[in-house]
């Protein structure tokens, strides 16, 4: 993933606890298609192979149009917070790409791990924020979402405001 999304420049205040972090580690903002930062990353280690450490302060859902995958396989643990995972499971019916998901809730501890392929959008559960530490593989593709039109590249779906309606 990357912080390279940026519509406008909308930002929510940072914590205490967040600000004290970002005086620490390397902080990247990543933002929804709409210009809200929905999480914070805060770098604690990255290597040229794409494995790193992170911890994550999750603010606002993903955003709901399509799930999106990653770029290696990660573990996941829940420090503080909660949210709703729907998973997504894609298939081709007629020729076209569909996406059928069904939802789970997670709250604070667990311990889960993914593959690159694992698609999913994330939702947080009301009035609350989400903090995890990730300890992400190494880097094997480009991470995209899943589209009507197939699976689409990060950027070139970010890029393109209105590329859905093409």
């Amino acid at each position: 993933m990357t912080t390279a999304i940026s519509r406008t420049t909308k930002e929510q205040p940072m914590s205490l606890i967040s600000r004290l972090l970002a005086r620490l580690f390397r902080v990247e903002n990543l933002r929804r298609t709409d210009g809200e930062v929905y999480m914070r990353r805060f770098v604690l280690l990255r290597l040229k192979s794409g494995r790193g450490i992170y911890l994550h302060n999750f603010l606002r859902n993903d955003d709901r149009r399509d799930p999106h995958d990653h770029t290696g396989r990660f573990i996941s643990i829940g420090l503080k917070g909660g949210y709703v995972e729907d998973k997504g499971l894609s298939f081709i019916w007629e020729g076209q790409l569909g996406f059928e998901g069904y939802c789970e809730r997670f709250t604070a501890p667990w311990i889960r791990t993914f593959p690159p392929n694992h698609i999913h959008i994330i939702s947080l559960r009301p009035r609350q924020t989400c903090w995890t530490l990730i300890f992400h593989g190494k880097y094997v593709r480009p991470w995209g979402f899943t589209t009507n039109r197939g699976w689409v590249h990060w950027q070139e779906y970010l890029d393109e405001e209105d590329w859905y309606t093409k």
